[in-house]
């Protein structure tokens, strides 16, 4: 194979170019590896989906944030929810014992099959768009979501389905579309709160990029030229004048981007130092996660440190992350950063309250303590009052362990445990992030 690859009037190497290693010689070398923009919120340019003004029909795909399924931390009557799904069809009943049995479905899916099952509350009917929209401004009011929203722009939602929901969404043609309509309500609320602080999430990553590049102060940074992160790095380094490898995976990388991302991939490779092309575009259309997989053991091999943007999710930034620390190279994540700066402004919730269960008046919630002659006592609502009890007469519902330290989450970032409970088999944690407290799956979470 040749040691050189042209692309237009520009000259890239191949890894084994005797140029690329005196370029890379007794330097100090940074590689960066991170998310497109569909997990970082979008970029203001035509990648984004603001820029289209069609609507958008379906809530699948690079739009599966806006369905009711989509992962979030949802608060309702004192109990915290993993999903707007599993809130809504817990909200239908009154009945404790069966919010909780739907609070415990391992999936939305599940939780919407348990709620066909509950006894309905009487004023269901009358209720039900005012609840979801509660539900939907909590949801809109975390990261990544907000962002998410407001780059729909002025699109129509529509919830559309093939399952004959007519009154949620529109099947067939034919639907009144209430969740769509509460999304677009929701989202001019939020546009509203929003557009006098709301920052464009290309620039925060550039700017985070800088900031990092300053205190690092490398000789030359790897950047693989992907949307998102990559490309971010790659500007901050030009716009520092540090020395930029632009590691391309193949030549025509950004041959099906939307027009704006392209013309700042070809500006960045123009101004890159040095170009590396891993392989070549026979090779990617055979197998294009061999080509890029190829591209960032490439950078993790020539790398000192590792600067990473990794949410914890599956897919080449993991695996780029995993090789580093197989190989035993240090990896800064400045995901937490990039959260920090682009958190949404967000409703204020509480702590889950904690459930017991009192032998006369059934199951209760503690809404505060106190002292009952002389004793320990506790402040209840139940069913059908609030009564001041010894707290030595009730039973706690859930097993519960108070413990503090870090762990990590794939989409909320670093947080401090606080404590873990289990409801019906189902072990949950307190967890403080950066952004706000949140009740989450245990089994989300790892040790930072």
């Amino acid at each position: 194979m040749e040691n050189t690859v042209k692309l237009g009037q520009l000259t890239a190497h191949r890894p084994s170019s005797p140029k690329v290693s005196a370029f890379l010689k007794g330097k100090f070398v940074i590689a960066g590896t991170g998310h497109r923009p569909d997990k970082l919120g979008g970029y203001g340019d035509s990648s984004s989906a603001s820029t289209a003004t069609g609507p958008i029909s379906g809530f699948r795909g690079s739009f599966g944030f806006l369905s009711n399924f989509a992962p979030c931390t949802i608060q309702f009557e004192g109990l915290a929810f993993t999903s707007v799904e599993a809130a809504y069809q817990a909200a239908k009943t009154t009945d404790l014992a069966e919010r909780r049995r739907i609070q415990a479905c391992a999936t939305p899916g599940h939780a919407k099959a348990t709620g066909k099952k509950v006894t309905l509350r009487p004023d269901w009917e009358a209720v039900r768009i005012d609840v979801m929209k509660d539900l939907l401004e909590q949801k809109f009011a975390q990261a990544p979501y907000t962002p998410q929203l407001l780059d729909t722009g002025s699109r129509e939602l529509v919830e559309a389905n093939t399952w004959g929901d007519t009154f949620w969404g529109v099947c067939n043609g034919v639907g009144e579309n209430h969740l769509g309509k509460l999304l677009m309500e929701v989202r001019a609320q939020v546009a509203k709160k929003d557009s006098a602080v709301r920052l464009d999430p290309g620039q925060v990553l550039i700017d985070l990029a800088t900031d990092y590049l300053v205190r690092l102060q490398p000789d030359v940074v790897i950047s693989g030229m992907a949307l998102g992160w990559d490309m971010a790095l790659a500007q901050a380094a030009v716009n520092l004048k540090v020395p930029l490898l632009a590691a391309l995976p193949f030549p025509k990388q950004a041959s099906r981007w939307p027009n704006a991302s392209q013309a700042r991939h070809h500006a960045l490779i123009a101004s890159a130092d040095l170009i590396v092309c891993v392989s070549s575009d026979d090779l990617a259309d055979a197998d294009i996660k061999a080509a890029m997989d190829w591209r960032n053991e490439f950078m993790v091999d020539q790398a000192h440190l590792i600067l990473a943007c990794f949410d914890g999710s599956a897919g080449g930034t993991k695996n780029c992350v995993d090789d580093a620390t197989a190989q035993g190279k240090q990896i800064i994540n400045t995901y937490p950063s990039w959260q920090e700066r682009t958190a949404a402004p967000t409703v204020k919730t509480t702590a889950p309250r904690r459930q017991v269960n009192h032998p006369e008046y059934g199951e209760g919630s503690v809404k505060s303590e106190t002292t009952l002659r002389g004793e320990q006592a506790l402040i209840v609502d139940f069913a059908d009052q609030t009564a001041v009890i010894l707290a030595a007469s009730v039973k706690p519902l859930c097993a519960e362990q108070t413990e503090s330290h870090s762990v990590m989450h794939p989409k909320f970032g670093l947080g401090t445990q606080t404590r873990t409970h289990t409801i019906h088999g189902q072990a949950f944690a307190d967890v403080i992030f950066t952004d706000q407290p949140r009740t989450v799956l245990s089994s989300t979470l790892y040790l930072a």
